[in-house]
């Protein structure tokens, strides 16, 4: 037994040598998929005595569709505004809206990703082609504007022509959709809700009771938001070159952001959770691999247009989430798929511009190591219902009401699970 562990040791040493000595030269890039959180928004709750108002620059410009032949001329546009002094935040904007500093850094990093894949690696061609592309999005307004002022910056008006002027960005309504953690699973609801009930969440979050304190004399009120909620307003401030209110220090905000990411990484350190909440997405993402691998047609492109808590989740589930903090705004997960000399494959990672190694892997992983990594939390959506307690059909659906979630001092279930 002893002599087959050295040997085991060996094979896997042995391995991580000739992974290591792979390089960039030696591979040819087949497939990227990426995966981007939204641009700077607006906040989801308003802090106590604000006087900000907000004001947004973009608007949502469509037209009905009348068939899919995406050949006809647009003779008319409508344009989608909100009502000043209507909304629940002061201005023209609604709660979580893409603003211009958003749509501008996707805007940017798709100048980018033009210049790396298209000038520098000819991996796409010049002018847009859709056989090339596959775009998804959450259906939220964020992510699909996101989407698509990336897609501008990667190929400009100039680089499109004919049916190419038309980009469908594929969207899957809430109740369906796994590139969010969904409350429709009970199961998932109940673990989150006993997470964050536990010895030391509750000991996290009385950990800041004296700023709470401190809070409540600036603002001169004991309704304070929750701890997400303060974090999450005081960052789409920044981002959108708003200053802190009188009294409020960038001490106090790190730690806020201190904890929200302490809580984040032990929420989604659990198996179950990101199981539950992303699972049947990483099935999708190493399915698409392997559809390239086998020699079968898929897309070169994909994109998938998204949240904070999606790229958290994909990392977690990698175990190489801890220590890249909350993935900010534009947080960008790229997953490059290389074929070898001897037609072996390797899968690199880039999250926000750097290289991610996991476990056992060097900088080019091979791809079976890769899946090794993302099986504990791979689910297929037939045991994934199982698993939620969802058996009565295919189209059963689950509101936020169907399902008891406790309020706890967090609510953490509506914010990450």
């Amino acid at each position: 037994m002893e002599h087959i562990g050295h040997l085991t040791f060996f094979i896997v040493l042995y391995s991580l040598v000739l992974v290591s000595a792979i390089q960039r030269k030696d591979l040819t890039l087949k497939q990227v998929q990426l995966v981007t959180r939204h641009g700077a928004r607006t906040p989801f709750d308003d802090l106590p005595k604000s006087d900000v108002v907000w004001n947004c620059k973009l608007s949502d410009s469509a037209r009905p569709d009348i068939d899919q032949s995406m050949t006809e001329d647009v003779p008319r546009m409508y344009r989608k505004r909100y009502l000043p002094k209507r909304e629940f935040l002061p201005g023209n904007c609604s709660q979580g809206q893409l603003t211009y500093q958003g749509y501008l850094g996707h805007l940017e990093f798709g100048k980018k990703l033009r210049q790396h894949y298209i000038d520098d690696l000819h991996f796409l061609s010049d002018t847009f082609d859709p056989q090339q592309f596959y775009v998804r999005s959450t259906d939220s307004p964020r992510t699909i504007t996101s989407a698509q002022s990336q897609l501008l910056g990667l190929y400009p008006p100039e680089k499109r022509s004919g049916e190419a002027q038309f980009i469908d960005i594929f969207t899957i309504e809430s109740s369906q959709e796994n590139l969010l953690p969904n409350m429709r699973c009970p199961t998932l609801v109940n673990i989150c809700d006993q997470i964050s009930v536990s010895k030391d969440w509750i000991n996290a979050d009385n950990s800041l009771a004296p700023l709470r304190q401190k809070l409540e004399k600036i603002w001169n009120t004991t309704k304070i938001p929750w701890w997400i909620s303060l974090y999450d307003a005081f960052y789409s401030r920044a981002h959108n070159g708003i200053p802190l209110p009188a009294g409020v220090t960038e001490d106090m905000v790190q730690q806020i952001t201190n904890l929200v990411t302490w809580e984040i990484n032990y929420l989604y350190n659990s198996t179950s959770v990101t199981k539950l909440g992303i699972g049947t997405f990483m099935v999708e993402l190493v399915q698409q691999m392997q559809t390239a691998i086998n020699g079968q047609q898929t897309p070169k492109w994909t994109f998938y247009s998204a949240h904070d808590v999606t790229v958290a989740l994909i990392l977690s589930g990698l175990n190489i989430f801890k220590g890249t903090g909350w993935p900010p705004f534009v947080a960008n997960l790229i997953f490059e798929l290389y074929q070898g000399p001897n037609n072996d494959w390797y899968v690199h990672i880039i999250y926000n511009g750097n290289v991610l190694k996991l476990p056992n892997c060097g900088e080019y992983c091979p791809f079976s190591n890769f899946t090794m990594a993302a099986q504990p939390v791979m689910i297929q959506n037939s045991e994934w219902r199982q698993e939620c307690g969802l058996n009565t059909g295919l189209h059963e659906v689950y509101s936020y009401y169907d399902v008891q979630v406790r309020q706890s001092p967090s609510n953490l279930s509506k914010y990450f699970c």
